[in-house]
């Protein structure tokens, strides 16, 4: 079966001969997923607070939203079925990680480019959010799609008027993941 993994995904057999290569124990691939996996539930978290720019006058107090984001961080980093899937030798393994961090990077986009108007973080924000992209889509073929709708903020930030430099430097930092 790891052969026919291998053909449909790019990213997970590096993935997984990266692992072996430092530790040399097929123990560590599980090991490093489920660290992948509390990184992603810690990603949620961080995910969860930064929405909250998108709704600066909200009605519900921070601290009850704090708690909705720490209740959904507990309910995805306690749930069985996660805590399998990372302990197995499959590419959904790390998924969880990126897909939380291919929803960070987007929202932090939008929050840097169209609300807070910080250039710089606007381009590293979008090279990144192309990157975990691409990274999603080779480690899953599923998930193109998915991959696909979080670039949308991305593709609108070129119709904006201005922002020359930005666009050029978010261009070129394109072309070189993609190139990658």
């Amino acid at each position: 079966e790891f052969g026919h993994t291998q053909s449909r995904n790019f990213l997970y057999p590096g993935f997984l001969y990266l692992v072996l290569r430092c530790s040399g124990d097929f123990r560590a691939i599980g090991v490093v997923q489920h660290l992948l996996g509390l990184a992603a539930g810690g990603l949620f978290l961080l995910t969860w607070r930064r929405l909250r720019v998108f709704v600066p006058d909200s009605l519900v107090n921070p601290s009850l939203h704090d708690a909705f984001g720490l209740a959904g961080t507990a309910i995805y980093l306690l749930a069985s079925d996660a805590i399998r899937i990372e302990t197995q030798l499959r590419p959904e393994g790390i998924c969880a990680f990126l897909i939380s961090i291919n929803l960070y990077f987007p929202i932090q986009f939008v929050s840097c480019s169209f609300l807070e108007q910080r250039r710089t973080g606007a381009i590293v924000c979008g090279s990144a959010t192309v990157l975990t992209s691409l990274l999603l889509a080779s480690a899953k073929p599923s998930f193109w799609f998915a991959a696909i709708v979080v670039m949308v903020p991305v593709a609108a930030f070129f119709l904006r008027p201005n922002w020359v430099r930005q666009k050029i430097a978010l261009g070129l930092g394109m072309v070189l993941i993609a190139s990658l």
